[in-house]
């Protein structure tokens, strides 16, 4: 059996897709992750929001490490999972998981796509190590020649400002061509009139900002003493040396189609399917062109999507 790993969206829509994957003979594993609530009211990105990114990804890296080393180390094998043909899913912030997993291949990345001030404590130093040891499974389980492909829905990758602003975001995902699991194949989905992970970059809609240290007495959205590893002493900030001074970016949020670019320019087989009338997620009405009127039932677009993704997978998982 093959393995598709899905994080959460919204309830009822990550259990259908897990449950139509299932029905495919895909055994299917739906794990929840580390997520912030205190969100800047000025709409910039939080430290608590930029951290609990990071550790999801720690979070989703550990699930795939603890499932090998159930699978492989039990008697008869726990879960009767293929461990060599892994795929991983997810939507929306929770697609940021499998995108990390699946191309963010270093400390360095993630360094610079979760950057603090020169000089101050790195996010590694604060939270950990991407590839934390907080899970059964060992940091020495390197599950990444075994993902065979991933699928992105409304949702994108954090990409260094620098790269994004003299258009060489593919240079970021680049290893050499000597690197056989240097990125995987990527499906997308996601509509035109997303406002959370911008389609388009048009005027620099996917430019966002940290939160500023604050003047005066301000509550400090940029800085936190909280949930940080045992031993780490001081406050950990996010950079803002971009914009203390201008209303430059400090991060570059993408969408599958900065994804479907990135990958072609590297010769990795992508797929993406946009809807033209979507927002952040499937309504009512969204159908990525399988409807002939504006009714078609979301989950019948559930439905559709599984399809695609699921051949999509079971291409990748012969070849």
């Amino acid at each position: 059996m093959k393995a598709a790993y899905c994080t959460d969206y919204t309830g009822a829509f990550m259990d259908s897709i897990c449950r139509h994957f299932a029905k495919r003979g895909f055994c299917v594993i739906k794990p929840e992750y580390r997520r912030g609530r205190l969100q800047d009211k000025k709409a910039d990105k939080s430290i608590q929001q930029q951290a609990s990114q990071y550790c999801a990804c720690q979070d989703g890296r550990g699930v795939i490490r603890t499932v090998f080393k159930k699978e492989r180390t039990s008697a008869g094998a726990l879960y009767r999972i293929d461990t060599t043909k892994i795929f991983l899913a997810g939507a929306s912030s929770g697609g940021t998981i499998p995108v990390n997993i699946g191309y963010y291949r270093t400390q360095a990345m993630n360094d610079s796509a979760f950057p603090t001030p020169p000089g101050e404590p790195t996010t590694m130093q604060a939270l950990g190590p991407i590839n934390a040891n907080y899970y059964v499974g060992d940091t020495n389980i390197n599950f990444r020649p075994y993902i065979k492909g991933v699928m992105g829905m409304w949702t994108g990758p954090n990409i260094p400002y620098s790269l994004g602003s003299t258009g060489h975001e593919a240079d970021f995902f680049w290893q050499g061509a000597n690197n056989t699991y240097n990125n995987q194949p990527y499906i997308g989905f996601h509509g035109m009139l997303d406002d959370v992970f911008p389609y388009l970059d048009g005027s620099g809609a996917q430019n966002f900002q940290f939160s500023k240290p604050p003047g005066g007495t301000n509550f400090n959205y940029n800085a936190t003493t909280n949930c940080l590893i045992d031993g780490f002493t001081g406050s950990y900030h996010l950079d803002t040396v971009n914009n203390k001074r201008s209303n430059t970016a400090d991060l570059i949020q993408g969408s599958s189609l900065n994804m479907y670019n990135i990958l072609n320019s590297l010769y990795k087989l992508t797929e993406l399917y946009v809807d033209s009338t979507m927002g952040h997620g499937v309504d009512d009405g969204d159908d990525f062109g399988i409807g002939d009127d504006l009714t078609t039932p979301k989950e019948d677009t559930w439905l559709y999507m599984v399809q695609r993704g699921a051949t999509f997978f079971r291409q990748r998982a012969i070849m």
